[in-house]
């Protein structure tokens, strides 16, 4: 059984070229956040569902229903040995391949395709499970995967914003010598991708030297 929240719905390739080709070539990975209408809504996004496998397969909800897995949606609550999962499956589902189908008939246009490629809805059923108790279902494994929060209580107040966050343009905080990589539109929309922290950790370098050369220290 799989809890299904907010998620990012595209396939691994789209006509024959894998989607982060047509994503780099389209100029989306390089977007900042100045160049979006919404950079609030562009920072909450939810993770792609895709996976590296040698194969390209697709990892989504319609990959994982045929093989069995029962879809319900998020989790509300859990007491007394039971799970309570709200009512929003079709929801979620429905907005997910709404957000697909833009970004697909913008890549056909981009790649100037005579027609649309049909790619089918993952199928919501009419009733879905809103209670499961542990005990009765014999659950025998759960998993947690819901993320984690930031907590940078560590770091002096100076470094943080008014939202408890690092305050940061570009990774370069306001605090000397501090600096970050890796977070979500960091410089650019791939900032925390494995493809994309490395232009930023070249930027960063030099923004480090820098701050070095001025203490008076030989950088490293």
């Amino acid at each position: 059984m799989l809890s299904v929240g907010k998620h990012t719905r595209l396939p691994r390739r789209w006509r024959a070229r894998d989607i982060f080709w047509w994503l780099r070539e389209m100029g989306h990975l390089a977007e900042r956040l100045d160049d979006l209408a919404d950079a609030e809504s562009a920072r909450r996004q939810p993770s792609l569902q895709l996976a590296g496998r040698p194969d390209r397969t697709d990892v989504d909800l319609a990959t994982l229903q045929p093989l069995g897995v029962e879809l319900t949606g998020r989790v509300q609550g859990i007491a007394d040995g039971a799970i309570a999962f709200a009512d929003d499956l079709a929801v979620s589902v429905a907005a997910a391949d709404a957000k697909q189908a833009r970004l697909l008939a913008e890549i056909d246009r981009f790649a100037g395709a005579a027609r649309p490629i049909w790619r089918d809805p993952v199928a919501v059923p009419s009733t879905y499970r809103r209670r499961l108790s542990l005990t009765d279902a014999s659950i025998g494994t759960v998993i947690w995967a819901t993320g984690y929060a930031r907590s940078f209580a560590w770091l002096e107040p100076s470094a943080l914003g008014p939202d408890g966050e690092l305050a940061h343009r570009d990774g370069i905080t306001g605090v000397p010598g501090l600096y970050a990589l890796g977070f979500r539109f960091l410089r650019k929309r791939d900032s925390h991708f494995i493809g994309g922290v490395g232009a930023d950790a070249e930027a960063i370098a030099a923004e480090i030297a820098r701050h070095l050369d001025r203490d008076g220290r030989k950088a490293a």
